[in-house]
């Protein structure tokens, strides 16, 4: 925590370093030295997206729930040229939450207002891109050419589908690799693919063509049932179950990291097999997970703060 509010985000933009920057539902912070130094208040639960070739470049946006039609909430998408002591506003970015930037173009941005939205032109202006009718659009990942969307139904299904982005002028919408219940989350790295769900992990090493499930170790943080189809509150399973984030370590391949809402598990066989990581307070509800500091710290994101835990 910050000042006593809990830290609800931490920003790495380069995994070489520790964590920049840190957001409290009061306060965009940026670290001096040993100490966090506001920047910016009046965040609003807004989310942050750093250049990773420009530290003092920085995007903040959200949009309402998509299960609501709330014509009248109008939430600002905002750019900072100087790590965020001052923000101008894209008003043409009106209700877009800002997800990634392109790896290879920093002016290539990626968002949701719901669907999939493609800024070429640094945010001034966007594209929508229908790409997962009916999900709400999640996370993004790129991977080389390829662009992985993640979405979620209001009835708790989630897809994830890749679009070609050879030419992000002009996305092309491929095919669906996964359907899997309940609320979702994912890490890529190169072909390796890492969905966690409400059910299981799963794991594919070939780019989404072939999969494979595991809940060995984790039979009490995810359900075995499967969602009534006739639920539409989004609660289809019980909302304490489920993988919440999942993170690969960036040096071992085999191990993956899960966070759920007892604590963080962690595999050692790709996937296969699950521990509980004890470091972590198991009644700790972990909503992301992130390495930094040269690959030798764990940035672990809960509903009382962040916890910074050395790499097992």
């Amino acid at each position: 925590a910050i000042d006593g509010y809990p830290v609800r985000e931490v920003l790495i933009p380069n995994p070489q370093s520790g964590a920049m920057y840190a957001v409290t539902d009061e306060q965009l912070y940026v670290l001096e030295g040993d100490a966090w130094v506001p920047v910016a208040d009046e965040t609003h639960a807004r989310h942050y997206i750093v250049d990773p070739t420009d530290d003092d470049h920085l995007f903040r946006g959200d949009h309402p729930p998509c299960t609501l039609d709330d014509a009248e909430t109008r939430i600002p998408l905002e750019v900072s040229e100087d790590g965020g002591d001052t923000w101008r506003e894209l008003t043409q970015g009106t209700n877009i939450r800002p997800i990634a930037f392109d790896p290879t173009d920093p002016e290539v941005l990626y968002g949701s207002n719901c669907a999939l939205m493609v800024s070429i032109n640094s945010g001034n202006t966007w594209e929508r891109v229908n790409a997962l009718p009916g999900h709400d659009v999640t996370d993004i990942s790129v991977a080389g050419t390829r662009l992985l969307l993640l979405g979620t139904t209001p009835t708790g299904k989630s897809m994830l589908r890749e679009v070609d982005i050879t030419d992000p002028r002009n996305p092309e919408i491929g095919d669906i690799l996964l359907r899997t219940d309940g609320p979702a989350t994912m890490d890529v790295n190169a072909d390796r693919i890492v969905v966690g769900g409400a059910n299981a992990v799963h794991v594919s090493d070939d780019g989404g063509e072939t999969w494979y499930d595991s809940r060995i170790g984790l039979e009490q943080v995810t359900t075995a049932s499967q969602l009534d189809p006739n639920r539409t509150d989004a609660a289809a399973t019980r909302a304490d179950l489920g993988v919440r984030a999942i993170q690969l370590d960036t040096r071992d391949k085999s191990r993956i990291y899960a966070g759920t809402s007892r604590g963080v598990f962690i595999s050692q066989d790709a996937g296969v097999t699950w521990v509980r990581y004890d470091e972590i307070p198991p009644d700790a509800i972990v909503d992301a997970i992130e390495i930094g500091a040269n690959d030798a710290d764990l940035y672990v994101t809960t509903d009382k703060g962040v916890i910074v835990v050395p790499v097992p």
